[in-house]
């Protein structure tokens, strides 16, 4: 939560499975719900999404920020406040 705000992430995936837990792990602590979008990963994005606790949408194509800003919206009419979609999982800098 940020300034009682409820946070959601939306993340687009592709084979991130040597990137996701630490991406996830530098998400600060006001954000209330990360979702993860997998476009068609070969490797173990998905189990580690769930290892991590994401919420998380699969696909079978590569549909890069379609299926993004379908689930952005989607969070926004279940009540999310603020949600910010992430362009890139592999980033090593801090955008917060």
């Amino acid at each position: 939560m940020l300034n009682g705000k409820k946070v959601v992430v939306v993340m687009p995936a592709y084979n991130a499975a040597k990137t996701i837990e630490k991406t996830v792990r530098e998400l600060p602590d006001i954000v209330d719900t990360t979702i993860l979008v997998d476009d068609g990963s070969t490797d173990d994005t998905v189990r580690l999404a769930r290892t991590l606790g994401l919420q998380y949408s699969c696909t079978t194509k590569i549909t890069g920020m379609e299926e993004t800003s379908k689930l952005a919206t989607r969070a926004l009419n279940q009540g999310a406040d603020i949600v910010v979609m992430s362009i890139r999982t592999t980033s090593t800098r801090r955008c917060w």
